[in-house]
Order: C-alpha cells, then structure tokens, then sequence
C-alpha cells in the first residue's frame, strides 16, 4: 500500500500511515474533520481488506476537538472490529500522554472504554 502523510499545521495533525505503522501526532483542531480524517478513514479500510502485517498504531495527541475526537473514534472503531474479528489481528495501540496532561489521558481511557481494544498508555 502507498504510504499516507499529512503534514501537521497549527491546527491540524502530523498523520503517517503505512505499512506496519500509523501516527497521529499533534493538534486536530480542523474547521472541518471530515476533510482531514475522510481520506485517513478510506486508507485504513483499504489497509484491513488485506492482511495487513503486524501493526502498531500511536496517538501523541495535544489536543483534540470533538468533531476530531469522532473521526479518530471512527478510524479506531474500524481497527477495534478487525482486531476482534481477527483474534488480536496482531495491532498494538499506544496512546501518549505528556505528564499531568489529564485531559489526554482521560480521552484515551474513554476511548478505549468504547471500544474492544487495549490501549498502551505512555507517559512522557
């Protein structure tokens, strides 16, 4: 599969997704999610068809809006099924955190408590 990237503004995410690995990194603050996380969706579904191999997925997230947090719901919702459908699917879910950020990792852990996957959580 080609290699997706998204370089970061000051409003929306560093996104990297390829083979073995995706990264989402930064602010998503977008004025419009969909622009940004509709082709992020589509490139991830097209990654599951397959049998993709082992993959890890990290979120170093500084801050997320609501119509982002629904987008990358989405797009983990989508990896969570594979997951489950796939007895594990060989994927790790890290999810970053800069110390003391509760909010972040309050995001994290509700995310997860929505989905039928376990995140890493990572302090740094």
């Amino acid at each position: 599969m080609d290699e997706y990237v998204l370089n970061a503004t000051s409003k929306t995410p560093y996104i990297v997704l390829k083979e073995g690995s995706l990264l989402f990194e930064g602010k998503s603050i977008p004025e419009d999610p969909t622009l940004i996380y509709k082709p992020v969706l589509q490139w991830v579904k097209d990654y599951i068809k397959t049998t993709p191999p082992p993959t890890t997925i990290d979120f170093k997230i500084e801050y997320c809006d609501t119509g982002s947090t629904k987008s990358i719901f989405e797009i983990l919702k989508l990896l969570s099924n594979y997951v489950v459908t796939h007895h594990g699917g060989n994927m790790v879910f890290n999810w970053h955190f800069e110390k003391g950020d509760g909010e972040i990792l309050e995001l994290g852990e509700f995310l997860q408590s929505k989905l039928k996957i376990i995140f890493n959580f990572v302090e740094y």
